[in-house]
């Protein structure tokens, strides 16, 4: 859940929080970043994969949604880069 929670619903919520003013406007760019693994799964990282699928999917919908309002949606997906935070996460230590 917490996962999510960062990885999804704090952009949906942002989205929520930001949208009547950008509609209003007529006008605005809205980014979320993903990672490559909202394109391709990641192994031993379903949830964050997940996560980040979710992201993704919302923003492409939200694009269509949007786009009559003269707002685009951006998607960053950068890549993974070796860090010991995903072994870390594996093991339990923060």
């Amino acid at each position: 859940e917490m996962m999510m929670n960062i990885n999804c619903n704090s952009h949906i919520a942002l989205t929520k929080g930001f949208l009547p003013m950008l509609k209003k406007s007529k006008s605005g760019k809205i980014v979320n970043i993903s990672s490559i693994a909202g394109i391709y799964g990641a192994p031993v990282r379903t949830l964050y994969s997940a996560s980040k699928f979710a992201i993704a999917g919302f923003s492409k919908a939200l694009r269509a949604e949007v786009k009559p309002y003269g707002i685009d949606v951006i998607m960053i997906y950068p890549g993974f880069i070796r860090t010991s935070i995903a072994e870390n996460a594996l093991v339990g230590k923060t």
